[in-house]
Protein backbone atom coordinates (compact mmCIF):
# COMPACT_ATOMS: atom_id res chain seq x y z
CA UNK A 1 0.00 0.00 0.00
CA UNK A 2 1.18 3.33 -1.21
CA UNK A 3 0.49 6.25 1.36
CA UNK A 4 0.49 9.75 -0.53
CA UNK A 5 1.74 12.81 2.22
CA UNK A 6 -0.29 15.92 2.31
CA UNK A 7 -0.27 19.18 3.31
CA UNK A 8 -1.84 20.82 6.38
CA UNK A 9 -3.12 23.21 4.35
CA UNK A 10 -4.23 20.76 1.56
CA UNK A 11 -6.31 18.37 3.94
CA UNK A 12 -8.03 21.73 5.47
CA UNK A 13 -9.10 22.59 1.89
CA UNK A 14 -10.82 19.38 1.45
CA UNK A 15 -12.07 19.06 4.76
CA UNK A 16 -14.08 22.65 4.32
CA UNK A 17 -15.45 21.78 0.62
CA UNK A 18 -16.73 17.95 1.69
CA UNK A 19 -18.13 19.94 4.79
CA UNK A 20 -20.25 22.28 2.41
CA UNK A 21 -19.12 25.52 3.49
CA UNK A 22 -19.31 28.15 0.59
CA UNK A 23 -17.59 30.56 2.59
CA UNK A 24 -14.22 29.74 3.21
CA UNK A 25 -12.51 28.95 -0.42
CA UNK A 26 -10.83 26.02 -1.54
CA UNK A 27 -8.07 28.44 -3.91
CA UNK A 28 -7.33 30.50 -0.33
CA UNK A 29 -5.24 27.61 1.07
CA UNK A 30 -3.01 28.08 -2.39
CA UNK A 31 -2.60 26.03 -5.48
CA UNK A 32 -1.60 22.44 -3.83
CA UNK A 33 -5.14 22.59 -2.33
CA UNK A 34 -6.96 23.58 -5.80
CA UNK A 35 -4.46 21.01 -7.03
CA UNK A 36 -5.93 18.44 -5.09
CA UNK A 37 -9.57 19.26 -5.62
CA UNK A 38 -12.47 19.28 -8.54
CA UNK A 39 -14.30 21.64 -6.75
CA UNK A 40 -11.88 24.33 -6.53
CA UNK A 41 -13.53 27.20 -9.45
CA UNK A 42 -14.31 30.80 -10.02
CA UNK A 43 -17.76 29.70 -8.90
CA UNK A 44 -16.84 28.69 -5.21
CA UNK A 45 -14.35 31.45 -4.59
CA UNK A 46 -16.82 33.87 -3.55
CA UNK A 47 -19.01 34.26 -0.77
CA UNK A 48 -22.59 35.48 -1.64
CA UNK A 49 -24.34 37.94 1.11
CA UNK A 50 -27.56 37.23 2.36
CA UNK A 51 -30.21 39.66 0.24
CA UNK A 52 -31.05 42.93 2.53
CA UNK A 53 -34.66 41.54 3.16
CA UNK A 54 -33.48 37.95 4.46
CA UNK A 55 -33.77 37.12 8.05
CA UNK A 56 -32.10 34.45 10.47
CA UNK A 57 -35.35 34.20 12.06
CA UNK A 58 -38.14 33.02 9.88
CA UNK A 59 -40.86 36.04 9.98
CA UNK A 60 -44.64 34.97 11.32
CA UNK A 61 -46.09 37.28 9.03
CA UNK A 62 -46.24 38.75 4.89
CA UNK A 63 -47.37 42.10 3.44
CA UNK A 64 -50.71 41.73 1.03
CA UNK A 65 -51.10 45.14 -0.17
CA UNK A 66 -54.11 45.36 -2.09
CA UNK A 67 -54.60 48.72 -4.83
CA UNK A 68 -58.51 49.98 -5.52
CA UNK A 69 -59.53 52.41 -7.81
CA UNK A 70 -60.96 56.13 -6.89
CA UNK A 71 -63.52 56.87 -5.75
CA UNK A 72 -62.86 54.04 -3.76
CA UNK A 73 -64.54 50.90 -2.77
CA UNK A 74 -67.56 50.84 -0.38
CA UNK A 75 -66.11 47.79 1.22
CA UNK A 76 -63.60 45.41 1.29
CA UNK A 77 -63.39 41.63 2.29
CA UNK A 78 -59.96 39.32 2.65
CA UNK A 79 -60.46 35.54 2.79
CA UNK A 80 -57.81 32.91 4.40
CA UNK A 81 -58.17 30.49 1.64
CA UNK A 82 -57.32 29.83 -2.17
CA UNK A 83 -61.65 31.19 -3.03
CA UNK A 84 -63.63 33.88 -1.53
CA UNK A 85 -66.73 31.61 -1.75
CA UNK A 86 -65.74 29.04 0.40
CA UNK A 87 -62.23 30.96 1.90
CA UNK A 88 -62.41 31.86 6.11
CA UNK A 89 -63.17 35.77 6.36
CA UNK A 90 -59.73 37.47 7.99
CA UNK A 91 -60.92 41.02 7.48
CA UNK A 92 -63.95 43.91 6.50
CA UNK A 93 -63.26 47.40 6.03
CA UNK A 94 -63.65 50.58 4.48
CA UNK A 95 -60.87 51.42 2.92
CA UNK A 96 -59.32 55.27 3.50
CA UNK A 97 -56.77 55.22 0.72
CA UNK A 98 -56.06 53.81 -3.14
CA UNK A 99 -53.40 50.93 -1.53
CA UNK A 100 -53.45 48.99 1.27
CA UNK A 101 -50.84 47.14 3.38
CA UNK A 102 -51.84 44.15 5.78
CA UNK A 103 -49.57 42.04 7.85
CA UNK A 104 -51.12 38.46 7.55
CA UNK A 105 -49.93 34.71 8.22
CA UNK A 106 -48.11 33.16 5.62
CA UNK A 107 -51.18 31.65 3.29
CA UNK A 108 -53.13 32.26 0.09
CA UNK A 109 -56.05 34.76 0.05
CA UNK A 110 -58.73 36.16 -2.24
CA UNK A 111 -60.32 39.34 -2.00
CA UNK A 112 -63.59 41.58 -2.74
CA UNK A 113 -64.08 45.13 -3.32
CA UNK A 114 -67.57 46.47 -3.68
CA UNK A 115 -67.97 49.45 -5.79
CA UNK A 116 -70.87 51.30 -6.46
CA UNK A 117 -70.97 53.17 -10.33
CA UNK A 118 -73.57 54.52 -11.86
CA UNK A 119 -76.05 52.96 -9.33
CA UNK A 120 -74.79 49.87 -10.22
CA UNK A 121 -72.85 47.42 -7.42
CA UNK A 122 -69.77 45.99 -9.40
CA UNK A 123 -67.55 43.15 -6.99
CA UNK A 124 -63.96 42.86 -8.60
CA UNK A 125 -61.87 39.84 -7.11
CA UNK A 126 -58.39 39.28 -7.05
CA UNK A 127 -56.26 36.58 -5.05
CA UNK A 128 -52.53 36.34 -4.10
CA UNK A 129 -50.54 33.96 -1.85
CA UNK A 130 -48.11 35.22 1.21
CA UNK A 131 -44.79 33.10 1.43
CA UNK A 132 -41.19 32.85 1.98
CA UNK A 133 -38.32 31.65 0.64
CA UNK A 134 -35.21 29.61 2.32
CA UNK A 135 -31.49 31.09 1.01
CA UNK A 136 -28.83 28.81 2.43
CA UNK A 137 -25.68 30.90 2.49
CA UNK A 138 -22.34 31.01 3.45
CA UNK A 139 -23.69 33.38 6.33
CA UNK A 140 -26.16 30.75 7.05
CA UNK A 141 -30.08 30.33 6.41
CA UNK A 142 -31.86 33.13 6.10
CA UNK A 143 -35.41 33.54 5.23
CA UNK A 144 -37.08 36.05 2.72
CA UNK A 145 -40.95 36.93 2.54
CA UNK A 146 -42.98 36.57 -0.76
CA UNK A 147 -45.01 39.11 -0.36
CA UNK A 148 -48.87 39.54 -2.19
CA UNK A 149 -50.26 42.03 -4.33
CA UNK A 150 -53.82 42.24 -5.43
CA UNK A 151 -54.81 44.76 -8.29
CA UNK A 152 -58.52 45.48 -6.81
CA UNK A 153 -59.34 47.67 -9.49
CA UNK A 154 -62.36 48.36 -11.90
CA UNK A 155 -61.22 48.19 -15.38
CA UNK A 156 -62.80 51.11 -17.50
Amino acid sequence: MKLKLISARTLMASFWILAGTGCLRCCEFGEDAAASTSTCDEETETCEPWPDDCTAVLPELGRLTLAFSSPLPIEVRVYEGEHFETGRLAKVWVPADTVAKLDLPYARYAATALYVRDGDTVLVVDGDGIGYETIESCQGTCYEAENGEMDLKLRE
